[in-house]
């Protein structure tokens, strides 16, 4: 192995180092330190490498080393950093599916979906067979409702591959958002949610449709298969409240779900999710942990 070559591996071994340090504690983004560190044992998190003096790497090796540190950035909170590197590394290699992948999902995060399109779709003709790509499409076009599109995507994900669990859950989000519970249901259990879970699901997906009264239902069904489902109990006294509040004439803040009420769960990697009104939220464990989940 040559001395450039050697630079470059260990350029991309420090910056994924640090990038996973961080990620280690529940409780937020814990400080890591390395023993080559300069700040190790003083409670600093060490700066990631840069690409000064890498002059004699390829293009590609560069747009690498580039790519991790955006993703470093992205994993301490620092989006519009990951973004400008991002588009640094498509205009050097404009061949990075999973740049524009990034891409597409940093503007869903900021509730920019439209923008992301165009990085969905041009990561997508780069690698039309990769299922994490449509399902995440067919998420932003759910966020958008986008009924028909979101369908052709997420169910193009599933046939791409059967065990992408957050493929089949955000399916099932969106045939209970249109009506078709049945199917929601079958979608639910594919991606491995129980009888319960799966209740629980479609009664937050109904919910969202301002179908108050069958979401109820459904997740009266949920606790009569299990009565000890946490969200759907959290789920139904959230409804309950909202009930309370429309009889006693209080339409303050809160009293309706729309698409907006909840941020996408299912981003792909460790991202909080954030609770709905009142903090209703989708049951299975499968939608939360990085998937997406409205």
């Amino acid at each position: 192995m040559d001395a450039c070559s050697a630079r470059y591996r260990s350029c991309i071994a420090v910056v994924l180092l640090a990038s996973l340090g961080g990620c280690q504690s529940p409780g937020g983004l814990s400080d890591v330190q390395f023993p080559w560190s300069k700040t190790a044992g003083r409670g600093r998190t060490p700066a990631v490498p840069t690409l000064t003096d890498s002059g004699s790497l390829r293009p590609e090796q560069k747009a690498d080393i580039q790519f991790a540190l955006g993703i470093a950035a992205e994993r301490r909170g620092r989006t519009d950093e990951a973004k400008k590197i991002y588009l640094e590394v498509v205009k050097a290699v404009p061949g990075r599916a999973d740049a524009h992948h990034r891409l597409a999902l940093l503007h869903d995060r900021k509730g920019a979906c439209p923008s992301a399109e165009p990085h969905y779709q041009q990561a997508i003709r780069l690698d039309p067979k990769n299922a994490q790509l449509h399902c995440d499409l067919g998420y932003s076009y759910y966020l958008q409702q986008r009924w028909e599109e979101a369908e052709a995507s997420l169910r193009r994900a599933v046939a791409l591959d059967p065990e992408l669990s957050r493929a089949h859950n955000n399916l099932g989000l969106m045939l209970g958002r249109t009506g078709r519970n049945a199917e929601a249901l079958e979608a639910f259990a594919a991606a491995g949610c129980g009888q319960a879970e799966a209740y629980a699901n479609l009664a937050y997906a109904l919910a969202l449709a301002d179908q108050t009264d069958d979401a109820v239902t459904e997740f009266r069904r949920a606790l009569r298969v299990d009565p000890n489902l946490k969200t759907a109990r959290d789920g139904l006294a959230s409804l309950e409240t909202l009930a309370g509040k429309a009889a006693a004439g209080d339409e303050g803040p809160g009293v309706s779900l729309s698409v907006g009420d909840v941020t996408p769960a299912s981003y792909h990697e460790s991202q909080p999710a954030s609770p709905g009104i009142l903090g209703l939220r989708p049951a299975s464990a499968r939608i939360g942990d990085g998937q997406r989940a409205q």
